[in-house]
């Protein structure tokens, strides 16, 4: 079957696009005045949920097919899930926020690794 059609990848897919408008959407909630800002920081947060519930998704359809456990992609899945929560951890860390668009750019890119395990 072509690589391309495959749900894996399709739902891989729209986990990139969803983590790329969550990083775009974080970087400008940084930028806007309180009420254009709570309403970005309502669509961040819904964007992040909604690529938090891909990313378990696709961690679960890719570990289910192995027929039995392996440690190096039980690692990386839970690298990720690492990540993501030391993203919400740095931005809700006054003293570390600063660094919150660093690690959202992790995220972004973990999102990108996924695409490339899942297309090839």
């Amino acid at each position: 079957m072509n690589k391309f059609l495959d749900l894996h990848t399709i739902i891989a897919s729209l986990g990139v696009i969803f983590a790329t408008t969550t990083f775009i959407s974080g970087l400008q909630v940084a930028k806007r005045e309180k009420q254009l800002g709570t309403i970005m920081t309502m669509m961040h947060r819904v964007n992040g949920y909604v690529t938090f519930i891909i990313y378990v998704v696709i961690a679960t359809l890719t570990l289910s097919t192995y027929d039995s456990i392996q440690v190096w992609p039980v690692i990386g899945w839970f690298t990720g899930f690492f990540l993501m929560a030391l993203k919400v951890l740095t931005v809700r860390n006054e003293k570390f926020y600063k660094y919150a668009s660093r690690v959202g750019l992790l995220l972004f890119i973990v999102w990108i690794v996924i695409i490339y395990k899942q297309v090839t």
